[in-house]
């Protein structure tokens, strides 16, 4: 049984959802997304350490209005993020001990992450692998031409939406973000990262419910998901 830590990213905008403040705050059924990622993990004893990464300034605040009343049965960090999110990240690994040999990173965004996803992560790098969860597309892909013309369709067969949580061994991990700040190298997520260092990655069916909160119309989904789970607003506090 493998030694994880868990990075929850949780310093993305909520602008496009009309939110004030960050995405991780907005509410789901009364309570903030970050409240339902957390609760998401928390039953794992793999998972041995957990960090909240947030914009900087603003850790007293996640750490007081959202992470202290959920009365966890496992101790979080609440750390200053990074100008994008894989300074965030590389933030988070920095503050682990060095107990976790494996890293696992979600997005806050992603509350309504299963239990089954989680475990079918932690399985898959208990066989030493590095893994992702993705869905294969089901939309025609296109390619943009000139201003409004289409260019060309993709073979939709070869591609995959890929979701989090995603895990690496992490020195593979470090590696691939020191590789990517010597280089001035940018990716989207760990992933496309870890690849660029030519380490394999494989990929596990993830979930639709494992959505992406990122409009308005988004909330309104996975409050719908949550309620025919069976919880409620009094869910995450009672």
């Amino acid at each position: 049984m493998v030694d994880v830590g868990l990075i929850l990213v949780a310093a993305g905008k909520g602008e496009r959802l009309g939110f004030p403040a960050e995405k991780a705050l907005v509410p789901l059924l009364g309570h903030p997304i970050l409240s339902w990622a957390l609760l998401a993990f928390e039953d794992f004893h793999q998972i041995v350490e957990r960090i909240v990464v947030v914009p900087p300034g603003r850790e007293s605040e996640f750490q007081d209005k959202v992470i202290a009343p959920m009365n966890l049965k496992r101790e979080v960090t609440v750390i200053a993020s990074g100008a994008r999110r894989q300074d965030s990240v590389a933030n988070g690994i920095a503050a682990m001990s060095d107990r976790p040999h494996w890293v696992m990173v979600h997005d806050a965004a992603r509350p309504l992450v299963s239990h089954r996803l989680i475990t079918a992560i932690l399985e898959t790098i208990d066989n030493g692998e590095s893994v992702i969860p993705a869905l294969p597309m089901r939309d025609s892909i296109a390619r943009v031409g000139y201003d409004s013309w289409i260019k060309s369709y993709e073979d939709r067969s070869k591609l995959l939406a890929v979701q989090t949580p995603q895990a690496f061994h992490r020195p593979v991990l470090e590696y691939a973000h020191t590789h990517a700040r010597e280089n001035k190298e940018a990716g989207t997520d760990e992933a496309s990262l870890v690849l660029r260092v030519n380490h394999p990655v494989a990929w596990i069916e993830g979930e639709a419910d494992n959505i992406k909160i990122t409009y308005p119309a988004d909330v309104t989904l996975a409050e719908a998901i949550l309620r025919t789970r069976g919880f409620s607003a009094d869910h995450p506090n009672e």
